[in-house]
């Protein structure tokens, strides 16, 4: 799991410039999500979506991927990509290493306290979801 303000920020980034030199942002956004004028444009967009579709995966909420119908997680644990390395490390004997792909922009938006907001209330769900796992360390579900 990921601090979605954090993650925003990237997706945010990675969508201006229309994906990295791994990946593109899908077909179907990319000129909208590369025309976005401002943080604010993109959070409307983010806002105005009725379904998980109607925008691309970079800004879907995290817990529509770990989670079930229910709202509980639908997986065994959650790590938070803080703790990532340390989790990888307890895996190391059964896991392939990973590596890093898809690195976007290194330049990502400042945010004011009311878009902060808006974010915290759009990723309500992934924020609980990132407390849990930062409180169990690695949460069991």
């Amino acid at each position: 799991m990921r601090d979605p303000v954090e993650r925003f920020r990237s997706a945010f980034a990675y969508a201006q410039a229309g994906g990295s030199a791994d990946n593109c942002v899908s077909a179907p956004f990319r000129s909208t999500y590369r025309a976005f004028r401002d943080v604010d444009e993109a959070l409307d967009h983010l806002e105005a979506a009725v379904w998980p579709y109607g925008v691309d995966h970079i800004f879907r909420p995290q817990s529509w991927y770990v989670t079930g119908a229910d709202g509980a997680p639908a997986v065994d644990h959650l790590v938070t990509l803080a703790d990532l390395g340390a989790a990888l490390r307890t895996l190391a004997p059964w896991a392939a290493p990973l590596r890093e792909v898809n690195r976007g922009p290194d330049r990502k938006p400042l945010l004011t306290s009311r878009q902060e907001w808006r974010l915290r209330y759009l990723y309500a769900h992934d924020l609980t979801l990132v407390r849990r796992a930062r409180d169990d360390g690695v949460c069991a579900a």
